[in-house]
């Protein structure tokens, strides 16, 4: 995160004076010269980071404070070599070879500012050193005193030659650098990592999601996807427990990242309330763009029954050493909801579905909804958990077969609707808590919209709210990608519990449950199998995305490293 304006501005004036205090003390310049010359410097650069923000406004990066962060960085790799120079001076007494420490630097800042500028503004190296030129320049001008400047580039020939020599060097081999890392992985990639680069920092730090969702798309595959939905309807209420059929991601903002919340309202609009889960699709099944979600949104119709269906088993649990599934039979098609908390698990793969699927149809049963709790924080499904998962279904689907169903009554409230405050690890979707009423008993679900949850925090809530006598038959979440990759954590996003207190999340269920149940009312359902076409990332692209990135990094690293040493190497030479 970068640092707020009036920040920014302090570390400009911070960094002005660091500029020029070396050069002060060694140049022997008068205190009144330090502190005019700190002033202008301060000054100059706000007004040059003004024209350089107003030059590259076509770009939805460019802002006051990351042009001034550009600046600051430069001009901090500019003092580097003003400090190296001071202890040669300390060791030699040279003053022009002091002074060539300054132009060096400057040189120095030149080759950062045009690698960044490359990187992220333009496509050309010429417009990129064009602009990376103007603020050392006018900046060296105000550091050095202009008759000791001028007497430098005229009595100094010695000295000035290998200066600029060394200077124009450094600039060379960034630009070879550049050329080198442009035509890296491209075959990978598809386009230049720059543009690569561009688009994904356009996305990733002003929502600027065209070209890289463009990107995606071009190297995406058409998918048939099925979503389920149970409509439930009372007296007043239309109530929608939505199974996707796509999964969210990538990143925020880019495709399905939000698709759970843009679900809820989608289906707000038709007069739904409605809770979103989590399939067993993998990141497969991202959608590519806004176009995409805004296609697949619109796939989302309920079409109208004539027999809707009135009873429903009450829900049942089985439990194994380290998976449960609990269930519910609505008619003749089970929805089951798997976990392996408190062990935790990553998504549960696709496998699992197909196998439960099978046992489904073989047992009977009309259709399934096969939802992944996604409420335990741990590592990829391992193949001993997989069959774990499979064969606790299959005790629970043999189970469903054989219970009786009853009339119930239904109740939905979501955290929105009260305004609870929850942190970053909630989702603009918040929290749903679903109730059901069978024979005097009320059960209910948790779904909310967030990634994960933190390991045997589920547990605890559990609890928790049966010490209040509520009963959960599962606490679930959307899987959300609203904060992903943009949170202060190693995982890249925050579980649900991780920023806001367990403590709160309990009072806030207890709280949201003794309001809905005293709206209880009769319902009845129908239950639906949409099908949409949608186009997704394709894995093979994304593998490939994901070795050519890697690619660019390691050589950027390694070349990097090289130029690194080269400059160094150059700048002790100028100092012998």
């Amino acid at each position: 995160t970068l640092p707020n304006t009036q920040t920014t501005l302090g570390l400009i004036i911070l960094i002005s004076v660091a500029l020029l205090s070396i050069p002060s003390i060694i140049l022997e310049v008068t205190t009144e010269y330090f502190i005019s010359r700190s002033v202008i410097i301060s000054l100059s650069l706000v007004l040059m980071i003004r024209i350089e923000q107003k030059i590259l406004s076509k770009n939805s990066i460019s802002n006051f404070r990351r042009i001034a962060s550009l600046n600051i960085f430069s001009i901090m790799i500019w003092l580097v070599f003003i400090l190296l120079g001071s202890l040669f001076y300390i060791l030699t007494s040279k003053v022009d070879n002091f002074i060539s420490s300054i132009v060096i630097g400057m040189f120095s800042s030149i080759s950062i500012r045009t690698l960044i500028l490359r990187s992220v503004f333009y496509d050309s190296i010429i417009k990129s050193t064009i602009i990376a030129l103007t603020v050392p320049l006018i900046t060296l001008l105000l550091i050095i005193p202009y008759e000791i400047l001028i007497n430098f580039h005229i009595n100094s020939i010695t000295v000035i030659t290998p200066t600029y020599f060394i200077g124009i060097s450094i600039i060379s081999l960034l630009i070879i650098y550049i050329r080198t890392l442009a035509n890296t992985s491209v075959e990978q990639l598809k386009i230049s990592p720059f543009k690569f680069l561009r688009a994904f920092a356009k996305a990733w730090s002003s929502d600027d999601i065209d070209e890289l969702e463009q990107i995606i798309t071009d190297n995406s595959k058409e998918n048939n996807t099925t979503t389920k939905i149970i409509e439930l309807t009372t007296n007043k209420d239309k109530i929608s427990l939505v199974l996707p059929g796509v999964h969210p991601g990538p990143i925020y903002p880019v495709g399905s990242s939000n698709i759970p919340y843009q679900i809820q309202e989608e289906l707000l609009l038709k007069g739904y309330k409605t809770a979103v889960f989590h399939g067993m699709n993998s990141h497969e099944f991202n959608l590519t763009s806004k176009y995409e979600v805004r296609r697949y949104l619109s796939s989302l119709v309920m079409k109208e029954h004539n027999n809707k269906h009135n009873t429903t088993s009450k829900p049942y649990k089985i439990k194994s050493k380290n998976a449960t599934a609990s269930g519910i039979l609505f008619n003749n098609t089970p929805l089951i909801i798997l976990t392996l908390s408190p062990k935790g698990s990553d998504d549960i793969p696709e496998i699992v579905e197909e196998k439960v699927r099978e046992i489904s149809e073989d047992l009977g049963f009309k259709d399934i909804i096969l939802i992944d709790s996604h409420n335990s924080e741990g590592d990829i499904v391992d193949e001993e958990d997989v069959d774990e998962l499979i064969n606790t279904t299959r005790e629970l689907l043999n189970k469903l077969k054989k219970v009786k169903q009853y009339s119930f009554d239904i109740s939905y409230i979501n955290s929105n609707q009260l305004n609870l405050k929850f942190r970053e690890d909630v989702g603009p979707g918040g929290i749903s808590l679903f109730l059901l009423k069978i024979e005097n008993k009320i059960f209910g679900i948790i779904i909310a919209d967030a990634n994960n949850i933190i390991n045997k925090y589920r547990e605890i809530i559990i609890n928790e709210l049966l010490n209040n006598k509520k009963e959960i038959i599962e606490i679930c979440t959307s899987d959300t990608h609203v904060t992903a990759g943009k949170i202060k954590s190693k995982k890249g996003y925050l579980s649900l519990g991780e920023a806001t207190e367990i403590s709160k999340l309990t009072k806030y269920f207890i709280e949201m449950w003794e309001i809905a149940e005293r709206d209880m009312d009769r319902a009845e359902y129908n239950i639906h199998s949409i099908e949409s076409r949608v186009n997704t990332i394709n894995d093979e692209s994304f593998s490939k995305y994901y070795i050519g990135v890697k690619t660019v990094m390691k050589k950027a690293k390694n070349n990097g490293i090289l130029v690194t040493i080269a400059t160094l190497l150059l700048f002790t030479i100028s100092q012998i």
